[in-house]
């Protein structure tokens, strides 16, 4: 059964889960996607500061869809977060969606590390992509589009 706190129409526009436990980079995010994508942010994404916010969102959303699907597209991790980290929440959220039989969401690591064994970790747990920070606006733009978000 649905939470009661659940806001279905959130959920049925944003498609953008923006996961980072830094404010700052959050908000660069945001920047980039607001001036550079000429995205409606306000209405196209949603925020987690740390991995078990984020499961907890791509849960309630799935929930608001009633099973049928998430309604996030592309959700921007940060892999070092307290609480629970991106690897593990990548895990988890991959997890939840393939039991269930519902369409996965492109999942981009967000990250400061570029080294060979932090790129291998990140697709291990289930991540599309990486993106070093800070964000590059010409990488994200193409996966904005190859998903249709506007």
């Amino acid at each position: 059964m649905m939470s009661q706190n659940i806001n279905r129409d959130n959920y049925r526009k944003h498609r953008i889960l923006i996961v980072d436990d830094q404010s700052f980079n959050i908000d660069a995010a945001l920047i980039i996607l607001n001036t550079s994508l000429k995205l409606n942010t306000a209405e196209l994404c949603s925020l987690a500061y740390n991995g078990r916010e984020a499961v907890k969102k791509v849960v309630e959303s799935v929930q608001a869809f009633r099973g049928e699907r998430c309604g996030y597209d592309l959700i921007l991790m940060d892999c070092n977060m307290p609480f629970m980290d991106g690897y593990e929440a990548t895990s988890e959220i991959r997890e939840y969606l393939y039991a269930r039989g519902i369409h996965q969401p492109i999942i981009a690591a967000v990250t400061g590390h570029t080294e060979p064994e932090y790129i291998a970790r990140a697709v291990s747990s289930g991540m599309n992509q990486v993106l070093s920070k800070p964000i590059l606006a010409s990488v994200l733009k193409k996966t904005v589009k190859k998903l249709h978000i506007s």
